[in-house]
């Protein structure tokens, strides 16, 4: 097993964390098949109740920082956040799945989620760090 589909879901709250702050710096950072991270954010969440999707901007050819994205809702975060609270972070891919830039700010974004094997995520990450402009097509 490397990669499983689980779910595809909307990113809620687009508008209230970095999306248009991103995408009015350079859309590519954020379409079709982008890549984004589930986590928890104690900057913004204290209490850890909610799970953010983010993505690294790239500054030139250089991954920069973190940039929330927006917020998964209740309900498809609850099967999440077990596995994020004990620091499997790596567990969970997210690509963009559709993209409206012109859509309500709770319906810009779907993402789907792939639950991944740990063996596949080490290969991902040691990738990586080969090669950072090698972009991951295996479906």
């Amino acid at each position: 097993m490397k990669k499983i589909f689980l779910k595809e879901c909307f990113l809620q709250k687009t508008n209230q964390y970095e999306a248009l702050d991103v995408l009015s710096k350079d859309e590519n950072d954020l379409k079709l098949g982008s890549s984004l991270f589930l986590c928890f954010d104690e900057k913004n969440d204290k209490e850890k109740k909610l799970v953010f999707a983010k993505t690294k901007v790239k500054d030139g050819n250089i991954e920069g920082e973190e940039k929330t994205i927006g917020i998964l809702s209740e309900e498809d975060a609850k099967e999440i956040k077990p596995y994020l609270e004990v620091g499997r972070m790596d567990l969970y891919e997210c690509l963009i799945s559709r993209f409206d830039k012109d859509g309500d700010e709770n319906k810009r974004f779907s993402i789907a989620i792939f639950i991944v094997s740990k063996e596949h995520a080490n290969q991902q990450q040691d990738r990586a760090e080969a090669n950072p402009q090698q972009i991951d097509d295996e479906a």
